[in-house]
């Protein structure tokens, strides 16, 4: 037996360079994704990751990989039944406000847009209803309190991860998540009191 029957990495006869460095990339890459999972066993106790396939819309092939069918913090918490109707109903409310508020749809600035003189689309009205309802309710929490609106306003509109979101107000990882939900609680409660959204 030919040592380059042996070693698969070595050169086929009748192999070109280019075959050969192309099947000992592919070769490496495969070893490589054995050795290093697509999810780490840190994520896989984080989320609840399922394997599927996935198709490539270009080539038309399939490649495995793992979905998180957690969702966002919010989601995880209203399937665990953590947040209740009224809170559901204004995290909802608030969602529907900051995309109306149109602040994350644009990318760049309209420099030089013409203004209809006089007059005002209804789209700018609601747009400009949405912005001061926005402002009064982080109004709500003056002072140190805004950190509270911060953490609500990562985890729902952003979907921040509790862990991190829950991590800026101080604590360690252990009590970031409970603290974030806490906090997304207490904000919607305080919002639905003097807001009576709900």
């Amino acid at each position: 037996m030919s040592k380059a029957k042996r070693d698969p990495l070595a050169r086929q006869p009748g192999e070109t360079q280019m075959e050969w460095t192309m099947r000992r990339a592919r070769m490496k890459a495969e070893a490589r994704n054995k050795e290093d999972p697509l999810v780490t066993p840190e994520a896989k106790r984080h989320g609840d990751y399922q394997q599927d396939d996935v198709m490539h819309v270009e080539t038309a092939t399939r490649a495995p990989t793992y979905i998180n069918r957690g969702g966002t913090p919010v989601e995880r918490w209203r399937a665990a039944e953590r947040l209740d109707e009224r809170q559901l109903a204004v995290i909802a409310h608030c969602l529907t406000l900051w995309r109306l508020a149109g602040v994350s749809s644009r990318v760049t600035a309209l420099y030089g847009e013409r203004v209809p003189g006089g007059s005002c689309e209804d789209g700018n009205l609601r747009e400009i209803d949405a912005r001061e309802d926005l402002h009064r309710y982080q109004g709500h929490f003056p002072g140190l309190l805004q950190r509270y609106w911060s953490v609500f306003e990562n985890v729902c509109r952003y979907d921040m991860p509790a862990g991190v979101a829950g991590a800026d107000t101080g604590l360690d990882d252990n009590r970031a998540n409970a603290r974030a939900l806490t906090i997304v609680c207490l904000v919607a409660d305080v919002l639905n009191e003097r807001e009576r959204i709900a």
